[in-house]
């Protein structure tokens, strides 16, 4: 998966919040919390990997990735919709046809990473 957030950020600012906790100096844990919300206001999404072509790969939201999940889920639990010989090939099958699905609908988010 493939978070778009400033982990290191999160993590000084909680070890900040205990070492503020033990000096007992609570305008300051205020004054970072409050920073720490404004900066929280911008974009935290997480992208997962959903598929891989010629020239890279693509991720797209968990959101996406989990209702594709759903539908292959479904679709498999339907009695004699399709025939699944191979579960594995069946639910990969499945999961690069859902995502191309997706990603030919405009307006749809996704993150494409090239190969080199």
């Amino acid at each position: 998966m493939l978070v778009l957030d400033d982990v290191a950020t999160t993590i000084l600012n909680n070890a900040l919040i205990d070492f503020y906790l033990e000096k007992r100096n609570f305008h300051a844990i205020q004054c970072l919390q409050e920073q720490t919300k404004q900066q929280s206001g911008c974009c935290k999404e997480v992208m997962e990997w959903a598929l891989d072509d010629q020239y890279g790969d693509y991720y797209i939201p968990e959101q996406a990735m989990r209702d594709i999940k759903s539908q292959i889920n479904a679709l498999a639990a339907t009695p004699g919709a399709v025939y699944i010989a191979d579960p594995l090939y069946f639910m990969d099958l499945m999961r690069e046809r859902f995502v191309k699905a997706y990603l030919e609908v405009e307006g749809n988010r996704y993150h494409f990473v090239p190969y080199h």
